[in-house]
């Protein structure tokens, strides 16, 4: 084990480092998604950085069935009730505002 101090005029610490941790570090590659922020930055609603987010993070799956439910919890509406109730306005405000902005940048 290995351990660097640092001090700063705020505060001061050690770090230690453990060959043990390595393992670790390169797995949270695989729990982790990176963003192009050139491409996101250029979105004007959170429903395309959420679908861009979701589909980085299932690159490679083909096919992935979600029900209605599934998709408005992914882009945090599930409590609109114009949503709930009519499949047309969700697909009209939310899918298709981020497929659009997808497929723009």
């Amino acid at each position: 084990m290995s351990a660097h101090s640092f001090s700063s005029v705020h505060s001061t610490g050690t770090i230690l480092w453990s060959p043990l941790f390595l393992p670790h570090i390169l797995n949270l590659q695989k729990r982790y998604i990176t963003t192009d922020l050139a491409i996101a930055s250029q979105f004007k609603s959170s429903f395309s950085w959420t679908l861009y987010d979701y589909l980085k993070a299932h690159y490679g799956y083909w096919h992935r069935k979600l029900t209605k439910e599934e998709l408005m919890r992914l882009f945090g509406v599930e409590q609109v009730k114009s949503y709930q109730a009519n499949t047309g306005i969700f697909k009209r405000k939310v899918l298709d505002v981020a497929i659009e902005e997808l497929n723009k940048y």
